[in-house]
Protein backbone atom coordinates (compact mmCIF):
# COMPACT_ATOMS: atom_id res chain seq x y z
CA UNK A 1 0.00 0.00 0.00
CA UNK A 2 1.31 3.45 -0.88
CA UNK A 3 2.76 5.55 1.91
CA UNK A 4 0.08 8.19 1.48
CA UNK A 5 -2.55 5.70 2.55
CA UNK A 6 -0.66 4.35 5.54
CA UNK A 7 -1.43 6.16 8.79
CA UNK A 8 1.19 6.40 11.49
CA UNK A 9 0.62 7.34 15.09
CA UNK A 10 3.38 9.93 15.20
CA UNK A 11 1.82 11.71 18.19
CA UNK A 12 0.13 8.87 20.09
CA UNK A 13 -0.59 10.89 23.23
CA UNK A 14 -0.67 14.54 24.18
CA UNK A 15 -0.27 14.38 27.93
CA UNK A 16 -1.35 17.99 28.52
CA UNK A 17 -4.50 17.64 26.40
CA UNK A 18 -7.39 16.74 28.67
CA UNK A 19 -9.38 15.26 25.74
CA UNK A 20 -6.68 13.03 24.27
CA UNK A 21 -7.22 9.89 26.32
CA UNK A 22 -10.90 9.85 25.32
CA UNK A 23 -10.15 10.45 21.65
CA UNK A 24 -7.82 7.46 21.37
CA UNK A 25 -9.91 5.07 23.45
CA UNK A 26 -12.28 3.71 20.79
CA UNK A 27 -10.14 3.91 17.67
CA UNK A 28 -12.45 2.97 14.79
CA UNK A 29 -14.88 0.96 16.89
CA UNK A 30 -18.21 1.64 18.59
CA UNK A 31 -19.57 5.09 17.86
CA UNK A 32 -16.29 5.88 16.06
CA UNK A 33 -16.66 3.04 13.56
CA UNK A 34 -16.43 3.81 9.83
CA UNK A 35 -19.67 3.08 7.99
CA UNK A 36 -20.82 2.93 4.39
CA UNK A 37 -24.58 3.30 3.95
CA UNK A 38 -25.12 2.40 7.60
CA UNK A 39 -22.96 -0.73 7.50
CA UNK A 40 -19.73 -0.85 9.51
CA UNK A 41 -16.72 -1.50 7.28
CA UNK A 42 -13.07 -2.27 7.96
CA UNK A 43 -11.51 0.82 6.36
CA UNK A 44 -7.77 0.45 5.92
CA UNK A 45 -7.12 3.68 4.03
CA UNK A 46 -5.90 6.93 5.57
CA UNK A 47 -9.24 8.56 6.25
CA UNK A 48 -8.53 11.97 4.71
CA UNK A 49 -7.66 10.28 1.41
CA UNK A 50 -10.53 7.81 1.69
CA UNK A 51 -13.10 10.60 2.07
CA UNK A 52 -11.85 12.26 -1.11
CA UNK A 53 -11.84 9.00 -3.07
CA UNK A 54 -15.35 8.15 -1.92
CA UNK A 55 -16.58 11.64 -2.89
CA UNK A 56 -15.06 11.41 -6.37
CA UNK A 57 -16.58 7.97 -6.87
CA UNK A 58 -19.98 9.27 -5.78
CA UNK A 59 -19.86 12.31 -8.06
CA UNK A 60 -18.74 10.21 -11.05
CA UNK A 61 -21.84 8.03 -10.67
CA UNK A 62 -24.26 10.88 -9.95
CA UNK A 63 -26.54 12.59 -12.36
CA UNK A 64 -26.76 16.37 -12.25
CA UNK A 65 -27.40 17.96 -9.85
CA UNK A 66 -25.56 16.24 -7.02
CA UNK A 67 -24.82 17.06 -3.38
CA UNK A 68 -21.73 15.90 -1.49
CA UNK A 69 -20.91 16.71 2.14
CA UNK A 70 -17.28 15.97 2.98
CA UNK A 71 -16.80 16.09 6.75
CA UNK A 72 -13.05 15.67 6.88
CA UNK A 73 -11.91 14.84 10.39
CA UNK A 74 -8.41 16.23 9.74
CA UNK A 75 -6.83 18.01 11.47
CA UNK A 76 -8.93 16.91 14.43
CA UNK A 77 -7.52 14.60 17.06
CA UNK A 78 -6.43 11.82 17.21
CA UNK A 79 -3.35 13.23 15.48
CA UNK A 80 -2.25 10.79 12.79
CA UNK A 81 -0.31 11.56 9.62
CA UNK A 82 0.91 9.62 6.64
CA UNK A 83 4.56 8.69 6.51
CA UNK A 84 4.91 10.71 3.30
CA UNK A 85 3.47 13.93 4.74
CA UNK A 86 5.24 13.51 8.09
CA UNK A 87 8.60 13.31 6.34
CA UNK A 88 8.07 16.70 4.69
CA UNK A 89 8.12 18.52 8.05
CA UNK A 90 11.34 17.14 9.51
CA UNK A 91 12.32 20.70 10.49
CA UNK A 92 9.51 20.78 13.08
CA UNK A 93 10.98 19.21 16.21
CA UNK A 94 7.80 18.99 18.27
CA UNK A 95 6.16 15.68 17.14
CA UNK A 96 2.66 16.97 17.94
CA UNK A 97 3.02 20.13 15.84
CA UNK A 98 4.81 18.18 13.12
CA UNK A 99 1.94 15.71 12.87
CA UNK A 100 -0.55 18.56 12.86
CA UNK A 101 1.26 20.27 9.97
CA UNK A 102 1.37 17.00 8.04
CA UNK A 103 -2.36 16.46 8.51
CA UNK A 104 -3.18 19.94 7.20
CA UNK A 105 -0.84 19.43 4.25
CA UNK A 106 -2.56 16.19 3.31
CA UNK A 107 -5.99 17.79 3.68
CA UNK A 108 -4.87 20.56 1.32
CA UNK A 109 -3.64 17.99 -1.19
CA UNK A 110 -6.89 16.03 -1.05
CA UNK A 111 -9.06 19.10 -1.59
CA UNK A 112 -6.82 19.99 -4.53
CA UNK A 113 -7.33 16.47 -5.88
CA UNK A 114 -11.10 16.91 -5.71
CA UNK A 115 -10.97 20.32 -7.40
CA UNK A 116 -8.75 18.92 -10.15
CA UNK A 117 -11.28 16.14 -10.75
CA UNK A 118 -14.13 18.66 -11.04
CA UNK A 119 -12.15 20.72 -13.53
CA UNK A 120 -11.09 17.70 -15.60
CA UNK A 121 -14.69 16.52 -15.87
CA UNK A 122 -16.05 20.01 -16.67
CA UNK A 123 -18.03 20.20 -13.45
CA UNK A 124 -16.10 22.90 -11.61
CA UNK A 125 -17.55 26.05 -13.18
CA UNK A 126 -21.09 25.06 -12.31
CA UNK A 127 -20.43 23.56 -8.87
CA UNK A 128 -21.14 25.58 -5.73
CA UNK A 129 -18.46 24.75 -3.17
CA UNK A 130 -18.14 25.80 0.46
CA UNK A 131 -15.03 25.24 2.54
CA UNK A 132 -15.28 26.07 6.22
CA UNK A 133 -13.76 25.16 9.55
CA UNK A 134 -16.17 24.15 12.30
CA UNK A 135 -14.44 26.12 15.08
CA UNK A 136 -11.29 28.01 15.94
CA UNK A 137 -8.12 26.21 16.88
CA UNK A 138 -8.20 23.89 19.89
CA UNK A 139 -5.30 25.41 21.80
CA UNK A 140 -5.50 22.74 24.51
CA UNK A 141 -3.99 20.24 22.05
CA UNK A 142 -0.76 22.30 22.08
CA UNK A 143 -0.57 21.97 18.30
CA UNK A 144 -2.07 25.31 17.33
CA UNK A 145 -2.96 28.72 18.63
CA UNK A 146 -5.25 31.50 17.47
CA UNK A 147 -2.71 34.27 17.42
CA UNK A 148 -3.97 37.50 18.93
CA UNK A 149 -7.58 36.29 19.04
CA UNK A 150 -8.85 35.45 22.51
CA UNK A 151 -9.85 31.90 23.39
CA UNK A 152 -10.32 28.98 21.04
CA UNK A 153 -12.48 25.92 20.52
CA UNK A 154 -15.33 25.54 23.06
CA UNK A 155 -15.25 29.26 23.95
CA UNK A 156 -17.39 32.02 22.47
CA UNK A 157 -14.42 34.36 22.20
CA UNK A 158 -13.33 35.29 18.68
CA UNK A 159 -10.62 32.62 18.76
CA UNK A 160 -13.38 30.03 18.93
CA UNK A 161 -15.96 31.59 16.61
CA UNK A 162 -13.93 33.33 13.91
CA UNK A 163 -13.09 30.76 11.22
CA UNK A 164 -12.21 30.76 7.51
CA UNK A 165 -15.03 30.27 5.03
CA UNK A 166 -14.60 30.10 1.26
CA UNK A 167 -17.39 29.97 -1.31
CA UNK A 168 -16.77 29.40 -5.01
CA UNK A 169 -19.08 29.02 -7.99
CA UNK A 170 -17.31 30.39 -11.08
CA UNK A 171 -20.48 30.53 -13.16
CA UNK A 172 -22.37 32.63 -10.57
CA UNK A 173 -20.08 34.13 -7.92
CA UNK A 174 -17.41 36.78 -8.59
CA UNK A 175 -13.91 35.45 -7.98
CA UNK A 176 -11.36 37.00 -5.67
CA UNK A 177 -13.91 38.84 -3.53
CA UNK A 178 -13.30 39.21 0.18
CA UNK A 179 -16.70 39.50 1.84
CA UNK A 180 -16.17 41.37 5.10
CA UNK A 181 -19.60 41.37 6.83
CA UNK A 182 -20.16 38.55 9.32
CA UNK A 183 -21.76 35.33 8.09
CA UNK A 184 -22.62 31.97 9.65
CA UNK A 185 -22.34 28.33 8.65
CA UNK A 186 -26.15 28.32 8.92
CA UNK A 187 -26.15 30.41 5.75
CA UNK A 188 -24.82 27.49 3.74
CA UNK A 189 -28.10 25.56 3.73
CA UNK A 190 -30.16 28.59 2.78
CA UNK A 191 -27.73 29.48 -0.01
CA UNK A 192 -27.83 25.96 -1.45
CA UNK A 193 -31.61 25.87 -1.14
CA UNK A 194 -32.04 29.14 -3.03
CA UNK A 195 -29.58 28.02 -5.69
CA UNK A 196 -31.34 24.72 -6.38
CA UNK A 197 -35.04 25.16 -5.55
CA UNK A 198 -37.79 27.50 -6.66
CA UNK A 199 -40.27 26.86 -3.85
CA UNK A 200 -40.01 28.51 -0.46
CA UNK A 201 -39.27 26.14 2.46
CA UNK A 202 -42.38 25.16 4.48
CA UNK A 203 -40.81 26.30 7.78
CA UNK A 204 -38.76 29.28 8.92
CA UNK A 205 -35.06 28.52 8.67
CA UNK A 206 -31.99 30.07 10.22
CA UNK A 207 -29.43 31.58 7.91
CA UNK A 208 -29.64 33.73 4.79
CA UNK A 209 -28.97 33.31 1.10
CA UNK A 210 -25.49 34.69 0.45
CA UNK A 211 -25.57 34.62 -3.34
CA UNK A 212 -27.22 37.99 -4.02
CA UNK A 213 -25.36 39.71 -1.17
CA UNK A 214 -21.77 38.68 -1.71
CA UNK A 215 -21.60 40.83 -4.84
CA UNK A 216 -22.49 44.01 -2.96
CA UNK A 217 -20.45 43.57 0.25
CA UNK A 218 -23.56 44.47 2.24
CA UNK A 219 -24.29 43.13 5.77
CA UNK A 220 -26.55 40.08 5.77
CA UNK A 221 -27.10 39.69 9.53
CA UNK A 222 -28.08 42.14 12.22
CA UNK A 223 -27.00 39.61 14.83
CA UNK A 224 -25.45 36.18 15.22
CA UNK A 225 -26.58 34.09 18.20
CA UNK A 226 -24.82 31.33 20.13
CA UNK A 227 -26.13 29.12 22.93
CA UNK A 228 -24.73 25.96 24.48
CA UNK A 229 -25.34 24.83 28.02
CA UNK A 230 -25.11 27.80 30.36
CA UNK A 231 -23.29 29.91 27.78
CA UNK A 232 -25.04 32.59 25.77
CA UNK A 233 -23.62 35.05 23.24
CA UNK A 234 -24.87 37.56 20.72
CA UNK A 235 -22.77 39.38 18.18
CA UNK A 236 -23.56 42.43 16.07
CA UNK A 237 -21.23 44.05 13.57
CA UNK A 238 -19.93 46.32 16.35
CA UNK A 239 -20.41 44.52 19.69
CA UNK A 240 -20.42 41.08 21.29
CA UNK A 241 -22.04 40.20 24.60
CA UNK A 242 -21.41 36.84 26.32
CA UNK A 243 -22.64 35.52 29.66
CA UNK A 244 -22.81 32.32 31.69
CA UNK A 245 -26.04 31.84 33.63
CA UNK A 246 -24.38 29.38 36.02
CA UNK A 247 -21.31 31.32 37.09
CA UNK A 248 -22.47 34.85 36.38
CA UNK A 249 -19.47 35.59 34.15
CA UNK A 250 -20.43 38.37 31.73
CA UNK A 251 -18.24 40.11 29.18
CA UNK A 252 -18.89 42.66 26.44
CA UNK A 253 -16.51 43.84 23.75
CA UNK A 254 -16.55 46.53 21.11
CA UNK A 255 -15.54 44.08 18.37
CA UNK A 256 -15.32 46.74 15.69
CA UNK A 257 -12.47 48.53 17.50
CA UNK A 258 -11.32 45.73 19.81
CA UNK A 259 -11.27 42.58 17.62
CA UNK A 260 -8.96 40.75 20.05
CA UNK A 261 -11.32 41.29 23.01
CA UNK A 262 -8.79 42.89 25.32
CA UNK A 263 -11.12 45.39 27.00
CA UNK A 264 -14.25 44.17 28.76
CA UNK A 265 -16.70 47.10 28.67
CA UNK A 266 -19.60 45.32 30.35
CA UNK A 267 -21.16 47.61 32.94
CA UNK A 268 -18.78 50.43 32.01
CA UNK A 269 -20.01 51.81 28.71
CA UNK A 270 -22.39 51.16 25.79
CA UNK A 271 -25.26 50.50 28.21
CA UNK A 272 -27.87 51.19 25.54
CA UNK A 273 -26.23 48.71 23.15
CA UNK A 274 -26.14 46.14 25.93
CA UNK A 275 -29.91 46.38 26.39
CA UNK A 276 -30.48 46.14 22.64
CA UNK A 277 -28.39 42.98 22.46
CA UNK A 278 -30.14 41.38 25.42
CA UNK A 279 -33.56 42.15 23.97
CA UNK A 280 -32.65 40.74 20.57
CA UNK A 281 -31.22 37.59 22.17
CA UNK A 282 -34.36 37.09 24.27
CA UNK A 283 -36.59 37.39 21.22
CA UNK A 284 -34.45 34.86 19.36
CA UNK A 285 -34.28 32.41 22.26
CA UNK A 286 -38.06 32.35 22.66
CA UNK A 287 -38.31 30.75 19.22
CA UNK A 288 -36.00 27.85 20.07
CA UNK A 289 -37.05 24.31 20.86
CA UNK A 290 -35.49 22.58 23.90
CA UNK A 291 -31.97 21.29 23.10
CA UNK A 292 -31.78 17.62 22.16
CA UNK A 293 -28.25 17.21 23.53
CA UNK A 294 -27.30 18.47 27.00
CA UNK A 295 -24.01 20.18 27.77
CA UNK A 296 -21.48 17.52 28.79
CA UNK A 297 -18.20 19.30 29.50
CA UNK A 298 -17.17 21.97 31.98
CA UNK A 299 -14.16 23.73 30.52
CA UNK A 300 -11.96 26.19 32.41
CA UNK A 301 -10.35 28.90 30.31
CA UNK A 302 -7.77 31.31 31.69
CA UNK A 303 -6.84 34.30 29.55
CA UNK A 304 -3.57 36.19 29.38
CA UNK A 305 -4.67 38.50 32.21
CA UNK A 306 -5.31 35.42 34.42
CA UNK A 307 -9.07 35.94 34.32
CA UNK A 308 -10.83 32.58 34.57
CA UNK A 309 -14.02 31.68 32.66
CA UNK A 310 -16.06 28.50 32.71
CA UNK A 311 -17.68 27.06 29.63
CA UNK A 312 -19.97 24.13 28.94
CA UNK A 313 -19.81 22.30 25.62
Amino acid sequence: MAAKRTAISSAPTIKKDWTDRYIWKDGRSGTSAIQRNGIVIDEKRYLTSAITDEAISFIEKSEQPYFALLTYNAPHTPFQATAEAYAIYADIKDPVKRTYAAMISTLDDEIGKLIDFLKQTNRFDNTLIFFISDNGGAEYTHATDNGDYKGGKITDFEGGLKVPMVMTWPAKVPQGVRFKPMVSSLDIYQTILKATATDEPPVELDGVNLLPEVKDDQPVHDYLYFRKGYNHSIRSSAYKLSWNTNTGDTVMYHIQYDPYEKFNIYGREAHAEQEVLLRAYSQWEQKLVPPHWPALIDYRYEDEEKHVYWFEN
